[in-house]
């Protein structure tokens, strides 16, 4: 029994714990290697990733933990890319953003699943937010040279955008949606010129859709908003594996901005003194 309740232990202590550490360095310098330390071993069924979710739920605040176990059980029909740590940590940029003038706005929609679930955590904490979805909705829309990965121009898509309206309805958030469907360069300054932002979220992953994505972002989000990135990667030598990642490292020297890597990369909206 002492062993059984050892491994106990440890097994709890590295969901706990150790799977926060992994996700940073993988994040910042090991792309190379699966998203989850547990993702790519068959033995690690539904179960074990409902357990681990409930375990790093106990890092954070009770309406959190909340949304982590209804996350739990939509995880694997809600098509969203999102390990559980990431899920925790953008409610908690929602979470305290809430206060701050503006809606939400996601540079890169896809299929939809993480605006589900801002959307859904949103009406959890009786917020009067939005969340704008943006994305061509059609996969990439161009090839992009400075990414590593195969961001080729069609990727990500292979789904309807009927179907991504169907799911926001079924999940009852259709109120707190809004898709913007398109190029950046077509719709945003377009559609979204005069909103103000709180908290965005990139999840571009080319090149030019970041650097305009951030371009209008940035000059509409409110003081003390923060724009958190999916995308930002780079190996051990400091090259990026994604066009987000140069054209994030770009804006944020032209406009002398820090990024944070700490809870996950991202930049807080500050006005200059």
């Amino acid at each position: 029994m002492c062993y059984m309740a050892l491994f106990s232990s440890i097994v709890i202590g590295f969901f706990r714990y150790g799977e926060i550490i992994y996700v940073r360095l993988r994040k910042k310098y090991l792309k190379f290697l699966p998203p989850s330390p547990v993702g790519r071993f068959p033995i690690f069924t539904k179960e074990l990733f409902r357990l681990k979710t409930r375990i790093i739920a106990k890092n954070f605040d009770p309406v959190i933990r909340k949304e982590l176990e209804w996350y739990n059980q939509v995880h694997y029909d809600i098509n969203d890319q999102q390990e559980s740590i990431d899920i925790a940590n953008i409610c908690k940029f929602i979470l305290n953003t809430e206060n701050i003038e503006g809606d939400i706005l996601e540079l890169g929609t896809e299929r939809a699943g993480l605006a589900i679930i801002m959307a859904h955590f949103l009406k959890k904490i009786n917020s009067k937010r939005m969340v704008y979805g943006t994305d061509t909705f059609e996969g990439c829309p161009y090839n992009d040279k400075y990414s590593w990965d195969d961001n080729k121009k069609g990727t990500s898509g292979g789904f309807e955008y009927d179907e991504i309206v169907k799911k926001i309805k079924q999940y009852k958030v259709d109120d707190k949606i809004k898709l913007v469907k398109g190029m950046f360069e077509d719709t945003l300054y377009q559609q979204l010129t005069n909103h103000k932002f709180s908290f965005v979220f990139v999840d571009c992953n080319l090149y030019d859709s970041t650097k305009f994505g951030l371009e209008f972002a940035h000059s509409r989000i409110s003081n003390g908003g923060i724009i958190a990135f999916d995308e930002y990667e780079i190996n051990a030598k400091g090259i990026p594996y994604h066009g987000e990642t140069k054209a994030t490292n770009e804006f944020c020297k032209q406009n002398n901005i820090t990024m944070n890597f700490t809870p996950i990369p991202h930049i807080k909206k500050e006005d200059k003194k």
